[in-house]
Protein backbone atom coordinates (compact mmCIF):
# COMPACT_ATOMS: atom_id res chain seq x y z
CA UNK A 1 0.00 0.00 0.00
CA UNK A 2 3.09 2.29 0.72
CA UNK A 3 4.40 1.32 -2.35
CA UNK A 4 0.83 2.54 -4.11
CA UNK A 5 1.33 5.88 -2.69
CA UNK A 6 -0.96 5.72 0.27
CA UNK A 7 -0.33 7.59 2.70
CA UNK A 8 -0.76 6.42 6.72
CA UNK A 9 -3.72 8.69 7.47
CA UNK A 10 -5.56 7.39 4.62
CA UNK A 11 -5.03 4.01 5.40
CA UNK A 12 -6.65 4.54 9.05
CA UNK A 13 -9.30 6.45 7.88
CA UNK A 14 -10.50 4.11 5.43
CA UNK A 15 -9.45 1.36 8.01
CA UNK A 16 -8.16 -0.81 4.94
CA UNK A 17 -5.87 -3.51 6.98
CA UNK A 18 -4.96 -6.83 5.81
CA UNK A 19 -6.14 -10.73 6.41
CA UNK A 20 -2.96 -12.58 7.58
CA UNK A 21 -2.46 -16.09 6.35
CA UNK A 22 -4.69 -18.14 9.06
CA UNK A 23 -7.66 -20.43 8.48
CA UNK A 24 -9.20 -19.29 12.06
CA UNK A 25 -7.94 -16.43 13.69
CA UNK A 26 -10.94 -14.33 13.30
CA UNK A 27 -13.23 -17.10 14.12
CA UNK A 28 -11.48 -17.56 17.42
CA UNK A 29 -11.43 -14.38 17.96
CA UNK A 30 -15.41 -13.67 17.10
CA UNK A 31 -15.65 -16.92 19.26
CA UNK A 32 -14.08 -15.03 21.99
CA UNK A 33 -16.38 -12.51 21.38
CA UNK A 34 -19.40 -14.94 22.37
CA UNK A 35 -20.52 -14.65 18.77
CA UNK A 36 -21.23 -18.72 17.20
CA UNK A 37 -20.25 -20.33 14.35
CA UNK A 38 -23.38 -19.76 12.76
CA UNK A 39 -23.82 -15.76 13.19
CA UNK A 40 -19.68 -15.57 11.59
CA UNK A 41 -20.90 -17.98 8.74
CA UNK A 42 -24.07 -15.69 8.27
CA UNK A 43 -22.00 -11.95 8.46
CA UNK A 44 -19.74 -13.65 5.41
CA UNK A 45 -16.66 -13.73 7.71
CA UNK A 46 -16.44 -17.43 7.38
CA UNK A 47 -17.07 -20.15 4.84
CA UNK A 48 -17.87 -23.95 4.90
CA UNK A 49 -16.55 -26.69 4.20
CA UNK A 50 -19.31 -29.18 2.49
CA UNK A 51 -17.55 -32.43 2.91
CA UNK A 52 -16.78 -31.63 6.54
CA UNK A 53 -19.05 -28.93 7.37
CA UNK A 54 -16.29 -27.27 9.17
CA UNK A 55 -15.64 -23.41 9.38
CA UNK A 56 -12.71 -21.30 8.16
CA UNK A 57 -11.60 -17.55 7.50
CA UNK A 58 -13.22 -16.78 4.42
CA UNK A 59 -10.30 -14.26 3.76
CA UNK A 60 -6.59 -15.21 3.91
CA UNK A 61 -3.94 -13.08 2.99
CA UNK A 62 -5.73 -10.26 1.38
CA UNK A 63 -5.51 -6.48 1.82
CA UNK A 64 -9.37 -5.48 2.83
CA UNK A 65 -11.36 -2.47 2.54
CA UNK A 66 -14.28 -2.22 4.73
CA UNK A 67 -17.75 -1.51 2.76
CA UNK A 68 -19.69 1.01 3.93
CA UNK A 69 -23.67 1.95 3.43
CA UNK A 70 -24.60 5.63 3.23
CA UNK A 71 -24.56 6.05 6.79
CA UNK A 72 -20.79 5.01 7.32
CA UNK A 73 -21.73 1.17 8.87
CA UNK A 74 -19.73 -1.67 7.79
CA UNK A 75 -21.74 -3.84 5.88
CA UNK A 76 -19.36 -6.34 4.37
CA UNK A 77 -15.43 -6.55 2.71
CA UNK A 78 -14.04 -6.39 -0.65
CA UNK A 79 -10.72 -8.20 -0.56
CA UNK A 80 -7.80 -7.58 -2.78
CA UNK A 81 -4.90 -10.67 -3.27
CA UNK A 82 -1.14 -9.19 -3.02
CA UNK A 83 0.30 -8.73 -5.99
CA UNK A 84 3.29 -11.66 -5.51
CA UNK A 85 0.32 -14.12 -4.86
CA UNK A 86 -1.91 -13.28 -7.68
CA UNK A 87 -0.81 -16.32 -10.04
CA UNK A 88 -1.47 -18.91 -7.63
CA UNK A 89 -4.48 -18.26 -6.16
CA UNK A 90 -7.29 -19.55 -7.88
CA UNK A 91 -10.23 -17.18 -6.08
CA UNK A 92 -9.03 -14.43 -8.71
CA UNK A 93 -7.66 -10.63 -7.34
CA UNK A 94 -10.69 -9.85 -5.71
CA UNK A 95 -13.40 -11.68 -3.38
CA UNK A 96 -16.05 -10.05 -1.51
CA UNK A 97 -18.51 -10.49 1.43
CA UNK A 98 -21.16 -13.07 0.13
CA UNK A 99 -25.23 -10.98 0.14
CA UNK A 100 -26.43 -11.08 3.35
CA UNK A 101 -28.99 -9.40 5.45
CA UNK A 102 -27.35 -6.19 5.60
CA UNK A 103 -25.13 -6.09 2.58
CA UNK A 104 -26.84 -5.98 -0.65
CA UNK A 105 -23.93 -5.02 -3.25
CA UNK A 106 -26.51 -4.24 -5.99
CA UNK A 107 -27.46 -0.88 -3.59
CA UNK A 108 -24.06 0.16 -2.32
CA UNK A 109 -21.68 2.62 -3.72
CA UNK A 110 -17.88 2.46 -2.50
CA UNK A 111 -17.28 5.73 -0.45
CA UNK A 112 -20.79 7.51 -1.02
CA UNK A 113 -20.86 7.33 2.67
CA UNK A 114 -17.66 10.43 2.54
CA UNK A 115 -18.73 11.96 -0.41
CA UNK A 116 -22.03 12.26 -0.51
CA UNK A 117 -21.23 16.05 1.15
CA UNK A 118 -18.66 16.69 -1.81
CA UNK A 119 -21.40 15.22 -4.12
CA UNK A 120 -23.98 17.65 -2.65
CA UNK A 121 -21.76 20.68 -3.01
CA UNK A 122 -20.25 20.41 -6.36
CA UNK A 123 -23.31 18.87 -7.81
CA UNK A 124 -21.77 15.61 -9.62
CA UNK A 125 -20.52 12.40 -8.43
CA UNK A 126 -17.52 10.82 -10.37
CA UNK A 127 -17.92 7.17 -10.65
CA UNK A 128 -14.89 5.24 -11.03
CA UNK A 129 -14.76 1.32 -11.03
CA UNK A 130 -12.34 0.14 -8.30
CA UNK A 131 -11.83 0.78 -4.54
CA UNK A 132 -8.19 2.02 -5.03
CA UNK A 133 -9.11 4.34 -8.11
CA UNK A 134 -11.87 5.76 -5.49
CA UNK A 135 -9.42 6.04 -2.27
CA UNK A 136 -6.52 7.60 -4.30
CA UNK A 137 -8.72 10.23 -5.78
CA UNK A 138 -9.92 11.24 -2.25
CA UNK A 139 -6.55 11.43 -1.29
CA UNK A 140 -5.55 13.62 -4.31
CA UNK A 141 -8.47 16.05 -3.56
CA UNK A 142 -11.48 14.53 -5.96
CA UNK A 143 -13.95 14.27 -3.04
CA UNK A 144 -17.05 13.64 -4.97
CA UNK A 145 -15.90 10.24 -6.43
CA UNK A 146 -17.62 7.04 -5.56
CA UNK A 147 -16.82 3.15 -6.91
CA UNK A 148 -19.06 0.64 -8.24
CA UNK A 149 -16.70 -1.80 -6.48
CA UNK A 150 -15.97 -3.52 -10.05
CA UNK A 151 -19.65 -4.56 -10.32
CA UNK A 152 -21.88 -3.71 -13.45
CA UNK A 153 -23.95 0.12 -12.70
CA UNK A 154 -27.69 -1.02 -11.40
CA UNK A 155 -30.43 0.70 -11.25
CA UNK A 156 -31.05 0.04 -7.30
CA UNK A 157 -27.63 2.15 -7.62
CA UNK A 158 -28.79 5.02 -10.35
CA UNK A 159 -31.52 5.34 -7.76
CA UNK A 160 -29.46 6.17 -4.85
CA UNK A 161 -27.06 8.57 -6.67
CA UNK A 162 -30.11 10.34 -7.61
CA UNK A 163 -30.42 11.43 -3.61
CA UNK A 164 -27.25 13.38 -3.99
CA UNK A 165 -26.92 14.89 -7.67
CA UNK A 166 -28.49 15.18 -11.05
CA UNK A 167 -24.89 14.63 -12.53
CA UNK A 168 -22.85 11.92 -12.90
CA UNK A 169 -19.18 11.33 -14.82
CA UNK A 170 -18.06 7.99 -15.38
CA UNK A 171 -14.14 7.75 -15.46
CA UNK A 172 -13.79 4.18 -15.43
CA UNK A 173 -11.22 1.95 -16.88
CA UNK A 174 -9.79 2.16 -20.19
CA UNK A 175 -9.69 -1.02 -21.43
CA UNK A 176 -12.63 -3.10 -23.48
CA UNK A 177 -14.24 -4.08 -20.33
CA UNK A 178 -14.08 -0.58 -19.01
CA UNK A 179 -16.13 0.97 -22.36
CA UNK A 180 -18.30 -1.55 -22.30
CA UNK A 181 -19.52 -0.70 -18.19
CA UNK A 182 -19.74 2.81 -19.35
CA UNK A 183 -22.10 2.07 -22.62
CA UNK A 184 -24.13 0.32 -20.17
CA UNK A 185 -24.00 2.69 -16.48
CA UNK A 186 -24.84 5.59 -18.95
CA UNK A 187 -27.62 3.91 -20.54
CA UNK A 188 -29.32 3.97 -16.74
CA UNK A 189 -28.38 7.30 -16.19
CA UNK A 190 -29.96 8.70 -19.21
CA UNK A 191 -32.63 6.53 -19.00
CA UNK A 192 -33.14 7.98 -15.14
CA UNK A 193 -32.92 11.26 -16.58
CA UNK A 194 -28.93 11.85 -14.84
CA UNK A 195 -27.20 14.52 -16.68
CA UNK A 196 -24.05 12.34 -17.68
CA UNK A 197 -20.61 13.18 -18.84
CA UNK A 198 -17.39 10.59 -19.66
CA UNK A 199 -13.77 11.58 -18.22
CA UNK A 200 -11.39 10.91 -21.18
CA UNK A 201 -8.06 9.75 -19.19
CA UNK A 202 -5.07 11.33 -19.95
CA UNK A 203 -2.93 8.57 -18.99
CA UNK A 204 -2.67 5.46 -17.27
CA UNK A 205 -5.57 2.55 -17.82
CA UNK A 206 -7.48 3.76 -14.60
CA UNK A 207 -7.80 6.87 -12.18
CA UNK A 208 -5.37 5.42 -10.03
CA UNK A 209 -2.66 4.97 -12.49
CA UNK A 210 -3.31 8.70 -13.59
CA UNK A 211 -3.06 10.58 -10.71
Amino acid sequence: LQKRGLKETTLTDWLIGYAPESWDDVILFLKSKKFTDEEIHAAGVSARKAETGRYYNRFRGRVMFPLREVNGNIVGFTARILPEFEDRDVQGKYINSPQSIVYDKSKLMFGLDKAKQAIREKEMAILVEGQMDCVTAHEAGFENVIATSGTALTTEQVKLLQRYSSRVAFAYDTDPAGRLAVERGSELTLESEIETSIIILPEGKDPDECI
